[in-house]
């Protein structure tokens, strides 16, 4: 190693620097000249731009990016002529003083060093040996360089020798293996993101066994929190945000895949699966929803739903982002500047970029703010209901699919009593069941009608109620009513009555339906198509009995058709009155409810911009039945657009149509109830038997409960009619249930009503058959054919109590697994369309310039290999394409984007550019023995992370001596272990766990940590407004945090805003984000929690400070710094105890509460103190 004692030798060595700086490896040390390294980046930098790939920009038809074209001869003239630079035409152009000749011409602003002239010259003398671009030659497996490694430091893996071959070239030597302490947070930080606690810390400090380091990092490769904190760059590579971006900048449910990554990575899938299931995972055999949601990743750019975006454009755009993130995560090149030409300097065509942009073409997207195609995707507790909701389905399928033959001595006794009624009579009577067409409650019980012709009863409860069904027969001569009362799950003890018992008070059977008749209207005003404004209008109702108010929507499919019907009156000889005082007959409306006073959001009615004192708000589609009272002759109104829908969006295209309707009919005339003349019931509560049901008495009626009895359950009762009813075809008719008894909320629960025409309606009486199987049942069984015994036996099984339960249970669980489903969230995906959509080079990559004289199929650069698969060939042979073993770039880009994640840069520093632009890289066989490991890993992503976190590298100090920080000031040689400023993410995440706030819960929704209220105004117009989340949701990892791409996150400086894809992270520092981290309500009141935490423990303030310290940097101490901290300590201690108001400020901020057992003054002291410790350069380092 050089000594460097005199300042001249310090003199000399800056100078040594610079020119090492300045000229390209190896040109003045004589060693030999190596293109791809000394002499590509020359002639991109000079040359390419003219003389480069790019067809339509070249000059004088000469190639300088090809062997072919650099040794071309014409007419004698070559560029360049191996061992002879006199005769090398390029290097004459370069040399020369002819202001005429000179190469790059001078208006160019380029020109070549001296330096770059030498290198080129050493490089014609040596024989111009040319070299395809290193990244496109497949990586060859070096043998480590063990010899060259000798005498240096002993190897902890296969990196180590590479990395101490390069010193030893150097003349350097390594750094010497850093502490323990250091070691743990180091790796700790790198492998989870998060900080290793003190007994973490003091556990491997005391661990002296060997391999204590391996097993410290295997157990941090285990833990979920790696795949979390890995997932951050892969997050910024996909550009995942949780909104489309642009002005609208509409919110998106992308965290399902979000979190897919993040089970990737803690489950270490391959990462060539990884690669394929994101790229191509719908096109796998059996896709499973996984593979869907890992799609994805092509999903995750933004989408322009402003108004004035052109859809074909946009969907365009999709594309293009599609293959420039492919191009940029995968390949590691700059595919996107193909585009509009050739690229500049790499050789990738135009036509090549759009063979690769027709893999991505084929989605069926419409562009603009379109988000299909989705998917439904459950959360972990919806997927787990699913799970146990599908179980039970399965079990009750299980019972419906049993074998029939095991009930065919329960068939034959069932059909016995039948054949021998049928032999008797000649006829085969019984209940017919019927199904209500309606249901309703007049005191709000919410009826539902059932699949199995019952009904139910739920929502509100009230003291009292009558229901009221409608029902339609075709039975002739009914004789009788069935009444079953039914249990069920909902119910309270399971019914029948909604809290067990019931009492029914009456029971009325009423020929005929009270409706109204919307049958013949007659049109009296029409608006015709509204967007905005007003209308007043003034018509006839004279002698009418309806009036009906249409709002219709124009069908533009545009939402926000809110439509108002303003300060509407009826006015006649009897005076006035408002519409809003009546109760209408019914309202409906396609969106949210119709509201009285209210537009449909609940706000304060609008039209024109003008508030109206009364009137009624709703939603297209919607009509308002109201049944007019008498003596009324006009119907005034104003109509129009509520003026909050034009308000809603920024480019409101509300269209609506006001129409209204009358008819002189109103309801048919007053409908009588039929008499009965018996009640009959399986079981009478003792005081409240059921003939009280039909006596018109309100204080009797029939209940079923008993004192120390099993009351609930089914139970059955008929009504004999005084006289038959002869209804017949087509027949309506009306029942009224009523509860009216002393005994309040004693009201049917489950209920229904059956029919018959026996002359002697009884309970014993069976179900009536249909017809078919009474025609069964009269043929002996002898002679019935096959077909008819299985009919029969089904009809009979479909009888039976279990398995009627279990169909019940059958249709209850596929509603709920239909309503569980439906409020699953969307998450988009890619798909492919059936008919492929063609693609076309776009001229200067416009979007309605295409180039229809051939359609382009999919295909990649002919400088990487080609295909594996002949003829048309989709994403799924992309992906694959890209994971092949000999892949030149996959394996290298990926490996050199972790390596840059352990040690700050890349071994390319270019991450996102392995073209002729980019970079060298550093250390060029480790690189490559790197990505071969990659592959015969089989692409094992935890493997080569342990490969990397165990070597020697990365364990040495990251001390550095002022010799190493003028011959590498970047590292790149790897003479020292990494260090470097950790991300903002980082950051506030491992504040929230020294702090103890910490929530661990892993993925989900994005959550809304403190920012400022405002933090969207400013882009939204104030119509988007930050509201933070409270509770646990305040301190869960950056990673779930609602990143919006129009202001991504305040406080995670140095991300990018994900709009596009980015792989090379930024690492500034600022005195903004000083101020952030000492300010920001998320530090301040993690350094209070912190301190709290600190004052619960026993101890003196020394001993504190030193737990602090040590909690914060993971090392003991050091006296002075106690010392130090003591003293600022104590100053705080009097200041707050002077002035306990400004400690009361301080301890206020955030949401947690202060520790009321704690002294103020104190906590807010080491508070001030804790802030300090969290702002240290060494706890925002990785060391």
């Amino acid at each position: 190693m050089r000594q460097r004692s005199q300042p001249a030798q310090r003199t000399l060595t800056v100078a040594t620097l610079l020119a090492s700086l300045l000229s390209p490896v190896g040109a003045d040390d004589g060693s030999s000249i190596e293109f791809n390294r000394d002499i590509r980046p020359i002639l991109s930098d000079n040359c390419f731009q003219c003389h480069g790939p790019d067809a339509n920009q070249r000059k004088a038809g000469l190639r300088l990016d090809t062997e072919k074209g650099a040794f071309r001869n014409e007419d004698g003239v070559r560029p360049f002529v191996a061992g002879k630079p006199g005769g090398s035409e390029a290097y004459r152009r370069i040399t020369t003083d002819n202001s005429d000749d000179v190469m790059p011409p001078s208006d160019t602003g380029r020109s070549l060093t001296g330096a770059e002239k030498e290198s080129i010259r050493r490089w014609i003398e040596q024989g111009a040996e040319w070299q395809k671009h290193w990244a496109f030659i497949p990586p060859k497996r070096p043998a480590l360089p063990l010899d060259r490694a000798l005498g240096q430091a002993r190897p902890r893996n296969a990196i180590d020798p590479f990395i101490l071959a390069k010193l030893s070239d150097e003349q350097l030597a390594p750094s010497p293996v850093a502490a323990k302490r250091t070691l743990i947070r180091r790796a700790t930080l790198d492998l989870t993101g998060l900080p290793p606690t003190p007994a973490e810390v003091e556990a491997f400090v005391a661990d002296s066994r060997p391999r204590a380091y391996e097993r410290l990092v295997d157990r941090l490769l285990a833990s979920p929190r790696y795949g979390e904190h890995m997932a951050q760059g892969w997050l910024d590579a996909a550009r995942y945000a949780d909104t489309n971006g642009f002005q609208a900048d509409r919110t998106r449910n992308q965290w399902h895949w979000r979190d897919w990554v993040v089970d990737a990575l803690n489950h270490n899938m391959p990462f060539d699966e990884f690669t394929v299931e994101q790229l191509a995972g719908d096109l796998l055999p059996e896709t499973s929803l996984d593979q869907l949601i890992a799609t994805g990743f092509n999903r995750n750019h933004m989408l322009n739903g402003e108004g004035g975006a052109i859809a074909a454009e946009t969907q365009v755009e999709y594309v293009v982002d599609r293959v420039e993130t492919t191009g940029t995560v995968w390949l590691g090149l700059t595919v996107g500047c193909a585009r509009c030409h050739d690229h500049k300097y790499d050789p990738i065509s135009q036509q090549e970029f759009y063979r690769l942009f027709a893999f991505f073409n084929n989605l069926p997207e419409k562009g603009g703010g379109d988000m299909e195609p989705t998917i439904r995707v459950p959360t972990p507790e919806q997927a787990r209901e699913l799970r146990a909701l599908e179980a039970q389905l399965e079990e009750h399928r299980s019972v419906l699919n049993l074998p029939l033959a095991r009930f065919e001595e329960d068939r034959k006794k069932w059909e016995a009593p039948y054949v021998k009624q049928i032999a008797n009579t000649g006829r085969l009577d019984g209940w017919q069941r019927i199904k209500p067409d309606t249901a309703g409650s007049t005191a709000g019980s919410e009826l539902t009608i059932q699949s199995d012709a019952s009904v139910l009863a739920s929502g509100k409860l009230p003291d009292h109620d009558d229901y009221k069904l409608t029902f339609r027969t075709d039975l002739e001569g009914i004789t009788g009513l069935r009444l079953e009362t039914l249990t069920d799950p909902s119910l309270k003890g399971g019914g029948p009555g909604r809290e067990g018992n019931f009492v029914l008070t009456g029971f009325e059977l009423l020929p005929g339906v009270d409706e109204v008749d919307l049958g013949n209207l007659e049109l009296r005003f029409d608006s015709g198509v509204m967007t905005k404004g007003a209308k007043r209008l003034d018509i006839d109702i004279t002698g009418k009995g309806l009036l009906v108010l249409d709002v219709g929507d124009t069908g533009n499919g545009i939402s926000s058709d809110w439509g108002n019907w303003g300060e509407p009156t009826l006015e006649g000889p009897d005076g006035t009155l408002k519409l809003t005082d009546l109760d209408w007959h019914s309202a409906t409306t396609d969106y949210r409810k119709v509201l009285k006073n209210k537009n449909v959001k609940d706000q304060p009615l609008r039209l024109d911009g003008k508030p109206l004192k009364w009137g009624i708000g709703t939603h297209a589609k919607s009509r308002i039945v109201f049944r007019l009272p008498k003596g009324y002759t006009r119907f005034k109104a104003i109509v129009g657009p509520d003026t909050g829908a034009l308000e809603e969006v920024a480019n409101p295209q509300t269209s609506i149509r006001f129409t209204i309707s009358v008819s002189a009919k109103d309801r048919p005339g007053e409908l009588k109830p039929l008499s009965f003349a018996s009640a009959i019931a399986e079981f009478n509560q003792d005081g409240l038997p059921v003939n009280g049901a039909i006596d018109n008495d309100p204080q009797s009626g029939w209940g079923i409960w008993k004192k120390d009895f099993d009351y609930n359950q089914p139970r059955k009762a008929v009504f004999g009619l005084e006289e038959t009813w002869p209804a017949g075809k087509g027949t309506r008719f009306t029942l009224k249930l009523h509860h009216q008894h002393g005994a309040k909320k004693h009201l049917l629960g489950r209920f229904r009503v059956s029919v018959t025409s026996a002359p002697e309606p009884s309970l014993e009486m069976r179900e009536v058959l249909p017809e078919e199987m009474i025609r069964i049942l009269k043929t002996p069984p002898a002679k019935r054919l096959a077909e008819q015994h299985e009919i029969l036996a089904r009809h009979h099984r479909s009888q039976m109590a279990d398995f009627i339960a279990a169909k019940r249970g059958e249709v209850t669980a596929q509603t709920a697994i239909r309503k569980l489903t439906d409020s699953f969230s969307k998450t988009m995906v890619m798909r492919e369309m059936d008919q492929p959509r063609d693609t076309y080079l776009l001229v200067r990559g416009v979007y309605d310039q295409p180039d229809k004289n051939q359609s382009l199929q999919p295909g990649v650069p002919a400088s990487l290999p080609g295909l594996a698969k002949r003829g048309s060939a989709n994403r799924l042979d992309l992906a694959r394409w890209l994971t092949d073993p000999g892949h030149p770039l996959t394996a290298r880009v990926t490996v050199n984007r972790y390596w840059q994640h352990f040690f700050g840069t890349g071994l390319v520093k270019t991450t996102e550019d392995f073209g002729v632009q980019g970079e060298h890289p550093a250390h060029a066989e480790l690189l490559d023995w790197l990505a071969t490991e990659f592959v015969r890993s089989g692409w094992n992503v935890k493997q080569l992370h342990r490969l990397i976190v165990t070597s020697a590298a990365y364990r040495q100090s990251s001390a550095v001596t002022s010799e190493l920080l003028e011959r590498d000031p970047q590292n790149r040689l790897i003479a020292r272990g990494p260090r470097y400023r950790m991300s903002a993410q980082a950051i506030r995440d491992q504040a929230l766990a020294i702090s103890g706030q910490l929530w661990a819960r892993m993925g989900g929704p994005p959550v809304k940590p403190y920012q400022p209220p405002g933090v969207w105004s400013d882009f939204s117009y104030g119509k988007i407004v930050y509201k933070r989340d409270s509770g646990e949701a305040l301190y869960r990892r950056s990673l779930y945090t609602f990143w919006r791409r129009s202001v991504k996150p305040a406080m995670f400086f140095d991300n990018p805003a994900r709009r596009v894809c980015t792989v090379r992270p930024s690492r500034t520092n600022t005195p903004m984000q000083a101020l952030n981290l000492l300010n920001d309500t998320t530090y301040v009141e993690a350094a209070r929690c912190f301190a709290e935490q600190l004052l619960r423990q026993p101890g003196s303030d020394t001993d504190r400070l030193g737990q602090a310290l040590a909690m914060a940097t993971g090392r003991s101490a050091q006296r002075d710094e106690i010392d130090l901290l003591a003293k600022r300590l104590a100053k705080l201690q009097v200041h707050y105890a002077e002035h306990p108001s400004e400690a009361n400020e301080l301890l206020s901020v955030g949401e947690s509460k202060p520790d009321s057992a704690l002294d103020t003054a104190q906590v807010a002291a080491l508070t001030g103190i804790t802030s300090l410790i969290l702002n240290l350069d060494e706890v925002l380092t990785k060391e």
